[in-house]
């Protein structure tokens, strides 16, 4: 048996099925491109057809997803992990300390636009790892830049070194951009960054800027959600989330003043399939 996470799958066999290409793609040139994650039935379809589409079905291959994005409710608050997503805000961070507080995971600030490091990248990604912490790179993405000129510097900076979990690309503003635009500049994004890591970087943002781009699309791409309420809001195209950002004012040994904190949405077992750096 095989296990995988379902959205690095999909994402797999979307992405081998089209012939995928560096120049990108369209949401309608991918296979299963009507592919609705609120039908069950039709997922299974899309799963079957595609995998056969790529392997021949003479030989039966069993592959297990692990769930799309397990429900928070099918696992314990004990078991839920929390991690923090920090940048040069943060200033110096003391690692172990951070770990030593029961924190599992974290998100690190590379870049911005198409020249800005933060200042603390660096460090935070060296010193995280020595205190044996998971960690993910993210970039935040400005629409008033060149998409393409975007990807390529994230990629020059973390030398394709992601870490233990995907890339993220943080998208939060339109920067008098339109709906349209900026998810065309997602999608050129996505599709360079996702070659590179040869896997499905995760999205982080809100329901609230999601409605205003008003797009069911992305769905394959696992999904970060920001959003600090008792009950989070899952956006159009989305069946859940993976990660939940569900606090920014959050109190961590370690890093002085406040911080970001998320749920992971599985338990720990789960946390390491996510890795884009899978042997």
């Amino acid at each position: 048996m095989v296990w995988i996470n379902f959205h690095q799958y999909l994402w797999f066999v979307r992405r081998k099925s089209a012939g995928y290409k560096n120049e990108g793609f369209t949401q309608n040139s991918l296979p299963c491109a009507s592919y609705d994650k609120r039908s069950f039935k039709k997922d299974i379809h899309c799963f079957i057809k595609s995998t056969c589409a790529l392997f021949s079905c003479s030989t039966l291959l069993f592959i297990s997803a692990c769930s799309e994005q397990a429900s928070p409710s099918s696992i314990t608050k004990k078991q839920q992990l929390k991690g923090v997503d920090v940048s040069h805000y943060q200033g110096n961070i003391n690692w172990p300390d951070v770990v030593n507080n029961g924190i599992a995971f974290t998100f690190i600030k590379a870049t911005q636009g198409e020249n800005t490091v933060d200042a603390k990248f660096n460090y935070n990604w060296q010193a995280s790892k020595k205190a044996n912490i998971r960690r993910g790179a993210y970039h935040y993405l400005d629409p008033s830049i060149d998409a393409k000129k975007q990807a390529q510097h994230f990629l020059a900076t973390t030398g394709g070194n992601f870490g233990e979990l995907p890339p993220v690309v943080d998208i939060e503003a339109f920067e008098k951009q339109s709906a349209e635009q900026l998810l065309a500049d997602l999608n050129v994004y996505l599709t360079i960054v996702s070659e590179a890591a040869n896997c499905a970087p995760i999205i982080y943002t809100s329901p609230d800027f999601w409605d205003e781009l008003n797009s069911h699309s992305f769905g394959e791409y696992p999904l970060w959600l920001a959003q600090y309420s008792k009950i989070p809001r899952i956006p159009n195209g989305w069946k859940n989330w993976t990660f939940w950002q569900f606090e920014s004012n959050g109190k961590v040994n370690g890093i002085d003043g406040q911080v970001d904190v998320s749920y992971f949405a599985q338990a720990e077992s789960a946390l390491d399939v996510l890795s884009c750096q899978r042997s």
